[in-house]
């Protein structure tokens, strides 16, 4: 399983596909750390319809990066792009929504670009979703709604996504019970150094039984090489 974390790198591969003139130059800019670089060159391909290069110049105005922060800014081109099928700008979409960030919250149109982007498979709209659920936010809250999108989103190998369906299968919450499961999925997101999954893992451990542990150490296994 590939691991997925929802940087500024991730959301720039998706201009590898079509890498070009300013474009190439700017991931270079990018792999170099030398994002006001980056910016200059993917801001004229972004205005000229570049749908990757729209994403990325949002994730710029939205983490400061090359450029003074300003989530409306970055509202706009997140819209741009995913008006356009980009899956990372409607996660990001949806997430402006969902928070009020440059936007007016809006927990129905966070779905909304949430769902577009977990059609297209999108692990990190699928977690999203699920806290959508969870929360009760425009939608009725359903721990069981929660848990499936957080399991259909770690199977997508979205570290969150892994963590949280843990969360769930060790507390029992909107899944069945399972200290197997959640020692598994917390193996997961241990393997991307991710929050405190390591130690919650340990916390699970003294209560498996030896074959208990080697089903979740197989199960963890068997996720990772996926």
């Amino acid at each position: 399983m590939k691991l997925k974390l929802f940087t500024l790198m991730s959301v720039a591969l998706g201009l590898t596909r079509t890498a070009r003139g300013g474009v190439a130059e700017g991931l270079k800019a990018i792999d170099r750390g030398d994002y006001a670089s980056a910016f200059q060159e993917l801001l004229p391909e972004a205005k000229a319809g570049n749908r990757h290069c729209q994403a990325v110049v949002g994730k710029m105005y939205e983490e400061g990066n090359g450029v003074a922060r300003n989530y409306e800014e970055a509202a706009k081109w997140y819209r741009r792009a995913a008006d356009q099928g980009t899956a990372s700008a409607q996660v990001a979409l949806g997430v402006f929504y969902q928070k009020g960030r440059g936007l007016t919250e809006n927990y129905q149109e966070a779905m909304k670009w949430y769902q577009a982007a977990a059609a297209q498979g999108h692990g990190k709209a699928m977690y999203d979703i699920g806290t959508l659920y969870e929360n009760g936010q425009g939608v009725a809250r359903s721990l069981q709604e929660a848990a499936r999108w957080y399991l259909r989103s770690a199977q997508q190998g979205e570290v969150v996504g892994a963590y949280e369906v843990a969360d769930k299968y060790e507390m029992g919450q909107g899944i069945p019970q399972s200290d197997v499961e959640a020692w598994a999925w917390f193996g997961v997101a241990a393997a991307a150094g991710y929050r405190d999954a390591a130690q919650r893992r340990e916390t699970i451990g003294p209560r498996l039984t030896v074959p208990e542990t080697q089903e979740a150490t197989r199960l963890r296994d068997q996720r990772l090489k996926k």
